[in-house]
């Protein structure tokens, strides 16, 4: 705070304590480390403020010229709180200017600037004097303390306005689903809205393709980023919807007038058919089939297409189908062309006999005639045609026998065709011949279809009996001879009847299995692991199950010769 140091036989008296350098606490440790003004590490002159008013804080005498204007300037800090400094302004003992004031918090610089004339002056006293009276708290800084002449200089500087203009396309008009280009001028750089049907918003001159009547605004900047904005309107004009003849056909060597509407002109090609190609409704005259393309403008000149087909029916070419064979209790479908009109005849074996393709099922050859007619160049023709009946193949089928309990099989046999199909086929050894071999375990009535050589079928059946009549011994042969004569060459069970189950073994003098099978149907040839056995005497086993008998057992012996 401030400092009252005492002289010697005088009273106390106040004097300001100050220090000069670059840091606050370097001078009191609990001062703001604050910057200085002009570099933020420079010196500053800091100053322990004093409650006692109206004391110089800082003062200096400089000579200056009389009636000149002068400039005093200081910075001002506060470097603790709360309490800122109040500092007022004298030359030659009079206050100049308003108070100076630091500002809390610590650390900020506030400029004070104020203004002087001096006059008759040829010196100036300068002074900062203390104006705050609180004791503690006011400490403060002080840096770039200036007093100066003022020296007045003019200069000018030009301001140009620039008012840029836009120079945007007129107003345009297009037809539906057509475009046009846009085109503006006068900037550097556009931006067009809405940018709805535009090929590029941000260029001088976009493509615009709208759906509808739309308004375009374009802004634009210069190089002086001066804006200005322009519109143009599209106007959107719909196209034609087109009334047409629909495609028709005409007879050879005929006209037929075309209609179209909808437009206010028309052109019509191609051209060399017609009596006049730019008219609503020209005579057409084609001589084949022609494809009349006709272009509609309407009072906006906005154009649409279409085209009508005109065939032209060549003479008529009447035809009915020649080559009809059917079997008995078939049908067939006859076939005339040429005309919109038929009669057949005789209509008693036809589905409906003014159709061009009935269905006929005679049951005997006969013969067809059908007069066609062609309404629309009123042509008729009268033609003829025969169907075929071919009588069906008589079949016939016999068996060699029935199944017992000595036969397990029968042999079918159909006659009468060239191709047979037996059902049901799961007891046939091949149910697609005219003789298979039937196996059933129970009566079973076999189906036979047979189709000739002309495609007609016919059927037949024959039931094969199964009983338990002539039981034999299930006997054995005692001996056969393997020597490939075809008689006696293997050695198997025979009129068994129907066996269910099978244990069939062969075993030579050692007591060696050298055959065996669950098959009733194999039998053993006379070799052993592909060796033919020597004539010899074999022994054979046989466990069995048939449809007449449940436990059937043999053994025996039998001789190889050969």
């Amino acid at each position: 705070e401030s400092g009252l140091v005492k002289k010697p036989g005088q009273s106390w008296e106040p004097k300001i304590l100050c220090f000069v350098g670059n840091s606050p606490p370097a001078w009191y440790p609990l001062h703001f480390p604050c910057n200085d003004h002009t570099s933020g590490n420079g010196n500053m002159m800091m100053v322990n403020g004093s409650a006692i008013p109206n004391l110089e804080v800082w003062k200096t005498t400089v000579t200056v010229i009389p009636n000149t204007n002068y400039v005093f300037i200081t910075w001002i800090s506060s470097i603790s709180n709360p309490n800122p400094a109040r500092l007022a302004f004298a030359i030659n003992g009079n206050t100049v200017g308003s108070l100076i004031n630091a500002s809390v918090p610590p650390c900020n610089w506030n400029q004070f600037y104020t203004t002087w004339n001096s006059g008759t002056a040829t010196s100036a006293t300068i002074s900062i004097i203390n104006k705050n009276l609180i004791f503690f708290g006011n400490d403060f800084a002080l840096d770039d303390i200036s007093f100066s002449p003022v020296f007045i200089k003019k200069d000018s500087v030009k301001i140009t306005i620039d008012t840029p203009l836009i120079n945007t396309t007129s107003n345009l008009a297009i037809c539906e689903k057509d475009s046009t280009q846009l085109n503006t001028t006068g900037a550097s750089t556009y931006t067009w809205t809405p940018t709805t049907g535009l090929s590029n918003p941000n260029i001088a001159n976009p493509i615009a393709k709208p759906t509808s009547t739309t308004k375009y605004f374009v802004t634009g900047i210069n190089n002086f980023g001066c804006i200005s904005k322009d519109s143009v309107i599209v106007t959107v004009n719909p196209k034609p919807v087109i009334t047409l003849t629909k495609d028709t056909l005409i007879c050879n060597n005929t006209s037929i007038q075309l209609n179209a509407g909808g437009g206010s002109s028309y052109t019509w090609t191609p051209s060399s058919s017609l009596n006049n190609n730019t008219i609503p409704n020209p005579i057409a005259t084609p001589s084949s089939k022609t494809v009349y393309y006709v272009t509609v403008k309407n009072a906006a000149n906005c154009s649409s297409i279409d085209s009508v087909e005109v065939d032209v029916r060549s003479l008529n070419t009447f035809t009915v189908n020649q080559q009809n064979e059917i079997c008995k209790n078939a049908t067939v479908q006859l076939s005339a062309s040429g005309g919109d009109l038929y009669n057949w005849s005789p209509a008693v074996s036809l589905d409906n006999s003014s159709i061009s393709n009935p269905l006929a099922s005679p049951q005997t050859t006969t013969p067809y005639s059908v007069i066609i007619t062609d309404t629309l160049c009123n042509n008729s023709k009268t033609m003829f045609t025969t169907v075929t009946v071919n009588p069906l193949p008589v079949i016939s089928t016999t068996k060699s026998n029935d199944i017992n309990c000595s036969l397990n099989q029968s042999q079918l046999n159909a006659s009468g065709a060239i191709q047979y199909s037996w059902f049901p086929s799961t007891t046939l050894n091949n149910p697609v011949i005219n003789n298979p071999i039937a196996t059933p375990v129970a009566t079973t009535q076999y189906t036979v279809t047979a189709i000739d050589g002309k495609g007609c079928v016919n059927k037949d059946s024959i039931t094969v009996l199964v009983s338990t009549d002539n039981e034999g011994g299930y006997l054995m042969p005692n001996a056969f001879t393997p020597n490939n004569d075809r008689l006696n060459d293997c050695f198997g069970i025979k009129y068994w009847g129907t066996i269910l189950n099978l244990e069939f073994s062969i075993y030579n003098k050692w007591g060696e299995r050298i055959f065996y099978t669950t098959d009733p149907a194999k039998c053993w040839d006379g070799t052993y692991k592909g060796i033919l056995q020597n004539p010899d005497v074999f022994t054979y086993i046989i466990k069995a199950t048939t449809t007449c008998e449940n436990n059937v057992f043999r053994k025996g012996t039998f001789t190889l010769i050969r």
